[in-house]
């Protein structure tokens, strides 16, 4: 982590040429992992560059104050990549200071680009921001305007500007990549006022997409690897291009027409989508979010139309039995019409809840580190009717999500076959592609653990839609903060107690609990298993007792690790 510098300390280490090794500590103090990325940081010229703007700047600061705490070189390293040559925080202002010894060949307008996007970057701190850019070797300043264009200004107006308070923290620090990752769905706001960034593996597909001649290009990607905000924003530059675009949701969107009003660019539930239009050319462009949940018609339909069609699918976000037949996925990976854009890397990137919904789902997960789950709470109520007053209460008063799994009626009698338990719940096909903040799911009396650690749901055969993946789906739409309300299954309780949010302490403490019991013939077959792997879980016997009605030696095993 680096140290802030007053611009009057760093003058006299510059000006001290007798020897360099003061400018290294004073560079290691500024960036300490300049040892591991020597190339990320500053170089000669540049620091040069910072001295002769140093030496105009400091004559105008009317005082000292206002020439402390100034974070030179500074790179992020989040999945997005930054670099700031000049950063300063104040309680309601940031100062971006760019230096170039002389002007780009792309000329202003690429140094109109680098400053729009380190404000896109800065803006999620919520402050003013003053972004300027000093050119070396015409003792130029130019500043971004309110309208992103660039204005000269001059050096005793910006010493004006910068004010006398400051922060010696970065600010940026503290951030994560999750606080630049939006969905585009549920902050409409923030996608019109662009205030979120693409990572760089976003933007290094984004580039390719743009640049293709194909007509049909697959976008995949499990959740959380931003395929919404992909679309969305490829949507977004190809208008600013002059292209005619549409937007197809497979999926309910009931705000779809004030979207699109806000967006500048027609979205549509699929349901509502004017076939006849796309046919006669009337889009240049038609993106389609979740289209792992296509029909079979609805896929030919795109796949043989000449109009440029962009399919964005995730194979396990399926709700219904069809859905995972048609594997809308494995036919476009399939197809040699399609140019295929694979999403690797997730881009929601608490690891704490990633690791919490993983183990859940499936005890055997591999790669599963203890936590705290400081952000992750767990309640239970053998009353529906009182939790839902505790859900209730949650969403109305402290701003939470309930998600649960979506109602069903038969269509034959129309009798209910699953219930929400609050009416402020929204159900699972309501919030496909969007996020909150805080989230609450309910685990009700008919979710199992299976023999082999899995999750598992007591199926109702008049129910269409895949439980867990639901479950699934609810679990992976949280941003910070989770909470289970479990509801007359006490079982799940305690197995959530024991093997996920008592996990970390308990092995701490050396706590042995007892997560598996086996019976065995006879004392030697028992003693030969007293360690015992079971889907890649290494169990340990803690306990050997013989039971005289049952005439067995039984076992009881704690988990000991993920092997």
């Amino acid at each position: 982590m680096g140290r802030p510098i007053n611009l009057y300390s760093f003058m006299d280490i510059m000006n001290t040429t007798k020897d360099d090794q003061l400018i290294n500590s004073m560079l290691r103090l500024c960036d300490d992992s300049i040892v591991h990325n020597p190339e990320q940081f500053f170089r000669k010229k540049e620091l040069q560059n910072l001295y002769q703007f140093s030496e105009k700047l400091l004559p105008m600061l009317t005082n000292i104050p206002k020439a402390d705490n100034y974070f030179i070189g500074y790179s992020v390293s989040i999945g997005i990549t930054r670099q700031f040559d000049v950063l300063r925080f104040s309680t309601k202002k940031v100062v971006n200071i760019e230096l170039k010894d002389c002007m780009p060949s792309d000329g202003l307008e690429a140094i109109r680009r680098q400053l729009i996007k380190n404000q896109l970057f800065l803006k999620v701190l919520g402050k003013e921001i003053i972004s300027c850019t000093y050119i070396a070797d015409t003792e130029t300043i130019y500043m971004l305007t309110a309208d992103d264009e660039l204005s000269t200004i001059e050096v005793e107006k910006l010493g004006r500007l910068i004010p006398m308070d400051s922060l010696d923290i970065n600010e940026l620090e503290s951030q994560q990549l999750t606080n630049f990752i939006i969905s585009p769905y549920s902050e409409t706001d923030r996608f019109v006022s662009h205030t979120y960034f693409l990572t760089d593996q976003q933007e290094t597909k984004k580039n390719q997409i743009m640049q293709s001649n194909s007509k049909k290009i697959g976008i995949i990607g499990r959740a959380g690897t931003g395929k919404s905000i992909l679309l969305f924003d490829l949507a977004q530059t190809w208008v600013k291009k002059g292209k005619k675009v549409l937007v197809v949701f497979v999926g309910q969107l009931n705000n779809y027409s004030s979207i699109s009003e806000k967006f500048g660019f027609e979205i549509t539930p699929i349901r509502f989508m004017d076939s006849e239009k796309i046919l006669e050319g009337e889009y240049d462009i038609v993106l389609v979010d979740e289209a792992q949940r296509l029909s079979t018609e609805q896929y030919s339909f795109f796949t043989n139309i000449e109009t440029k069609i962009i399919l964005s699918v995730d194979h396990l976000q399926i709700f219904h039995p069809s859905e995972n037949d048609r594997n809308i996925e494995g036919e476009i990976e399939k197809n040699s019409n399609f140019e295929v854009v694979n999403l690797g890397k997730k881009v929601r990137t608490d690891k704490e809840l990633a690791d919490f919904i993983n183990k859940l789902m499936d005890l055997s997960a591999r790669n599963i580190s203890p936590h705290d789950y400081n952000n992750i709470s767990i309640n239970y109520f053998e009353s529906s009717q009182v939790a839902k007053e505790f859900i209730d209460d949650k969403v109305i008063h402290d701003g939470w999500n309930s998600i649960e799994f979506t109602e069903y009626r038969t269509k034959s009698a129309g009798r209910l076959t699953k219930s929400m338990i609050s009416r402020h719940s929204l159900s699972t096909h309501e919030v496909v592609g969007r996020e909150y903040d805080k989230v609450i799911i309910v685990i009700d009396s008919l979710v199992r653990r299976s023999d082999d650690g899995k999750l598992i749901y007591m199926r109702n055969d008049r129910y269409p839609y895949l439980e867990m993946s639901l479950l699934l789906e609810g679990l992976t739409r949280v941003r910070s903060k989770l909470m289970l309300v479990v509801v007359n299954n006490a079982d799940m309780y305690v197995d959530i107690q024991r093997n996920l949010l008592s996990w970390k302490n308990d092995q701490l403490a050396g706590i042995k609990t007892y997560d598996k019991e086996l019976n065995y013939d006879s004392w030697d077959n028992a003693i030969e298993n007293l360690e015992i792997p079971v889907n890649g879980i290494m169990y340990k016997a803690s306990k050997v007792e013989y039971i005289e009605k049952t005439r067995k030696v039984k076992v009881s095993y704690f988990a000991v690790e993920s092997i």
